[in-house]
């Protein structure tokens, strides 16, 4: 790993270890597996534009782990280090919030590997983004059980203080299949055949704290591209519930027209380049919309099709609330399979009264989160 020289600085007498982004890449690796070698072995690495995420299995229980950090070439200077370790005690303050709600994906450790922060989690089954790519994966109530739990979930975090999630999207919204957890054959299965996770809080409620309006551009609100203070941010989600909404009814088709995944966060190469700029989504955002449900989508309630219109439109106050979209999935699910929303409503209360039954918090990552709000701190003094 390298002779003690080329991990430790000296600086007015104290001995300081090197930053994570000071060391070679193939070095940054091998430090990486090493100290989080308790999760198992390094199985995988897959990044994103701000973020790195590793993946390590072992034989005990969690067999599965997730270890995601800020990606260390995009922060790799020491104002920039300081900006990522910002950026996931926000994260982790804000998950912790919500934590004790069954439909978030919980952040169950905290991890430094030499002043680079970890936050680990169990690894999920997939994403709704990958149900999405497949439509042979569900069925019309099975999509329509993944919406209600997704809406409920939110429902949940807003009773407790959130107002927007604000990067609503597939990639940040995760699942199980619980019938692989408990060797259920699928035909007796009904209900919650794709248990899902809410994931992602790092930019929650960021208009109203740091003045931060911007989400991922398809299931951007309108009020979303605008600059400086947003005074309301309440109807920002109705907006990125009912793209994904659609896009899951549609089989990945965007409401714009085209399929998200053709031309976005990566276009195919037959695609036009405008769709990699804010202009084109603010645009169509900003305007009245004619929504067609088309070829599949069309077999979906006329209540659900008119709710999804209207939280799209471009004035937040003509959008429905969160409640009420909720309002209209259990009634569209008991309409297209009355089976799976009794049996839906069953699980999600068992799960619902365990989690509120009464506790101390979490001590563990309630210190880890003091750890690190005080390296923050003394980093941002040094």
């Amino acid at each position: 790993m390298g002779a003690p020289d080329e991990t430790w600085l000296k600086r007015e007498g104290r001995i300081l270890v090197k930053s994570l982004y000071e060391f070679e890449r193939n070095l940054q690796l091998k430090l990486i597996a090493s100290h989080l070698q308790k999760y198992g072995r390094l199985t995988g690495r897959m990044e994103g534009a701000f973020g790195e995420i590793f993946t390590f299995e072992r034989d005990a229980y969690p067999r599965h782990t997730v270890a995601k950090c800020p990606k260390v070439e995009k922060f790799g200077s020491k104002a920039l280090a300081r900006e990522a370790l910002g950026n996931t005690l926000v994260e982790l303050e804000k998950t912790l919030k919500y934590y004790r709600y069954p439909g978030v994906h919980r952040i169950s450790g905290l991890e430094v590997v030499h002043h680079w922060p970890f936050l680990v989690s169990r690894l999920r089954r997939g994403t709704l983004a990958d149900l999405i790519a497949d439509p042979t994966q569900w069925t019309l109530a099975s999509k329509l059980t993944v919406l209600v739990q997704i809406v409920r979930t939110l429902n949940y975090c807003r009773r407790v203080g959130l107002i927007a999630h604000q990067d609503l999207k597939p990639d940040n919204i995760f699942f199980d299949l619980p019938k692989e957890k408990y060797a259920i054959e699928a035909k007796d299965y009904v209900g919650m055949i794709h248990k899902i996770y809410v994931a992602d809080f790092g930019s929650a409620d960021a208009f109203r704290d740091i003045g931060k309006n911007s989400g991922s551009y398809p299931y951007m609100a309108p009020e979303q591209h605008t600059k400086g203070l947003l005074e309301d941010g309440s109807k920002i989600d109705v907006f990125a519930l009912a793209v994904i909404a659609f896009e899951c009814l549609s089989d990945g088709l965007h409401p714009i027209g085209e399929r998200t995944s053709d031309v976005w966060p990566i276009r195919l190469p037959d695609k036009p380049r405008k769709w990699g700029h804010e202009e084109v989504w603010k645009k169509w955002a900003r305007r009245e919309k004619t929504i067609s449900f088309d070829g599949r989508a069309q077999r979906a309630p006329v209540a659900l099709q008119d709710i999804i219109r209207n939280s799209l439109s471009p004035a937040p106050e003509r959008r429905p609330s969160v409640s009420d979209i909720e309002d209209v999935l259990w009634e569209a699910l008991r309409t297209v399979d009355a089976d799976s929303a009794a049996a839906l409503q069953i699980q999600l209360e068992y799960v619902e009264e365990l989690a509120s039954a009464p506790g101390s918090g979490w001590p563990y990552m309630e210190g880890r989160l003091r750890d690190l709000r005080e390296s923050y701190t003394r980093w941002s003094h040094e």
